[in-house]
C-alpha cells in the first residue's frame, strides 16, 4: 500500500483467523487502511467490492477463493509456489502470479493487479470464468468422479461398501 502509484488509496480487508500470538502484533502494526476482519462465511460478498484478492497461501490444493474472486470480477494474486491456486491462475491466465514469498514481492504484484488498465482486468476476469465453466461444470465433474469411483465400489454386482 506504500508503493507509489494510483494505488496507494486502496484500503485491505483481512479475512481469516489464525493464532493470536502471531495475528495480535500484526494488527497492532497496520496502518489504518487495513482493516482485520477475521472469520467470516460469505466470503463471496466480501469480494463483491473488492479489485483484487491476495492469496499469499504457502500450499493450496486449489483455493476456491480464486474462483470466488474471478466470479466477483476481481484479480487473484497468488504465490507460484502455492500448488493448486497457481496452477490454476496459470492454466487460466487469470490473475497474477508472485514468485518470492516476500512482503515486497506480495506488495509489487498487488501494485501490478491494481494498476492493470480496465481492458487487461477484464481480460483476465474473463479468463478466469472461462476457465471455470470449463473446467467445474457440475455435470462434468459428477461424471470424472463417477467414472474414478464407480469402479471401485462396484464388486460382482454389489457394491463394496455395502459388505
Amino acid at each position: 500500500m506504500e508503493l507509489p502509484g494510483s494505488h496507494q488509496q486502496a484500503g485491505c480487508l483481512i479475512i481469516g483467523a489464525g493464532d493470536a500470538g502471531h495475528v495480535l502484533p500484526l494488527q497492532a502494526a497496520s496502518p489504518a487502511a487495513v482493516r482485520w476482519i477475521g472469520a467470516v462465511d460469505d466470503v463471496p460478498q466480501l469480494l463483491r467490492g473488492a479489485a483484487v484478492l491476495a492469496m499469499p497461501s504457502w500450499r493450496e490444493p486449489l483455493g476456491r477463493v480464486i474462483l470466488e474472486a474471478w466470479d466477483a470480477g476481481a484479480i487473484p494474486v497468488v504465490f507460484a509456489g502455492s500448488g493448486g491456486g497457481a496452477e490454476v491462475v496459470t492454466a487460466a491466465d487469470g490473475g497474477i502470479l508472485y514468485h518470492e514469498q516476500t512482503a515486497s514481492a506480495l506488495a509489487r504484484a498487488l501494485a501490478i493487479a491494481l494498476d492493470l488498465p480496465a481492458h487487461e482486468r477484464c481480460r483476465r476476469i474473463e479468463n478466469g470464468r472461462s476457465w471455470l465453466r470449463s473446467h467445474c461444470d457440475p455435470q462434468r465433474y459428477g461424471e470424472r468422479i463417477s467414472a474414478v469411483l464407480n469402479p471401485m465400489i462396484t464388486t460382482h454386482g454389489r457394491t463394496s461398501l455395502s459388505r
